[in-house]
């Protein structure tokens, strides 16, 4: 077996949650608990989030964080060349990956596409 095949055999775990993203969202009004609200995505931790249809609050899209991506592959030991190689597969295969690439040309302060 190859020393490629071998790393990507391994690690496959760790880079398929490399490439994972979600949408979280809601329409319902603030929900008001006697405890701080917190939830984490991608090591960060939030603690407020508004319901989509709030007013004065703008919707915020987080779809991916290049550099958190790239300081795992390093912190983590994964090879670079495999996780280039998938990037540039979900690229090709992935209908939802095409989509958000359209969202680069939204023109709104508060948005932000980095993939």
């Amino acid at each position: 077996m190859s020393n490629f095949s071998s790393n990507f055999g391994h690690f496959s775990r760790q880079y398929n949650s490399l490439f994972s993203f979600t949408t979280i969202g809601y329409m319902s009004g603030v929900i008001n608990l006697q405890h701080s609200h917190a939830f984490t995505v991608n090591g960060h931790t939030y603690y407020k989030i508004h319901s989509a249809n709030t007013e004065g609050y703008p919707i915020n899209w987080f779809v991916y964080n290049a550099d958190a991506r790239n300081n795992i592959v390093n912190r983590r030991g994964l090879d670079q060349d495999i996780v280039n190689l998938i990037k540039q597969e979900l690229e090709v295969i992935n209908p939802f990956i095409r989509g958000l690439y359209q969202l680069r040309n939204i023109n709104h302060p508060q948005a932000r596409l980095i993939i």
